[in-house]
């Protein structure tokens, strides 16, 4: 596996804010095999680390966009994910240098969707026959019974 870094010297901290722009390939996120998601662009960072008494504070933005199925019509789609973060790393070790690679792949990752969407008012399939209700309605959608519920029994103990 290819070895991503993003490395700040401390000395140079020391004398001056430092301000850096960089982006990586899409090996950066290691998402591995997921089937759900895919990255469709290198990722874009960009940020200014400031040393004050105590430890690093790091402000920046990261950004990425990504590709996979709607969640509910299961059209590919692809979408663009960015974040601003703030760091803060009091635990500086020994070393004169520090990488933040994995705090920006981290914040990137923690921005990504937990389901994408092809749009907010997507109207998904019909849970009967499968027919892509954005395109049109179906006759079984409108008269489906509701499916059980594992609530209903304790429903029933209320009345």
């Amino acid at each position: 596996m290819k070895k991503y870094a993003v490395k700040l010297s401390l000395s140079r901290l020391e004398k001056e804010k430092i301000t850096v722009d960089g982006s990586f390939d899409e090996g950066f996120l290691d998402l591995g095999n997921d089937d759900f998601i895919s990255v469709k662009s290198s990722v874009n960072y960009n940020f200014e680390a400031e040393l004050h008494a105590s430890g690093v504070v790091i402000r920046g933005s990261a950004s990425v966009r990504i590709g996979g199925e709607c969640g509910r019509c299961l059209k590919e789609v692809e979408q663009d994910v960015s974040t601003d973060y703030t760091l803060f790393i009091d635990e500086l070790g020994n070393s004169d240098e520090i990488d933040v690679s994995e705090d920006i792949r981290e914040e990137l990752l923690l921005a990504f969707p937990a389901n994408i969407l092809c749009s907010d008012d997507c109207k998904g399939l019909c849970p009967v026959c499968g027919t892509d209700l954005n395109k049109k309605n179906c006759p079984c959608s409108n008269n489906a019974p509701a499916a059980p519920s594992p609530w209903d029994k304790l429903d029933e103990l209320g009345k």
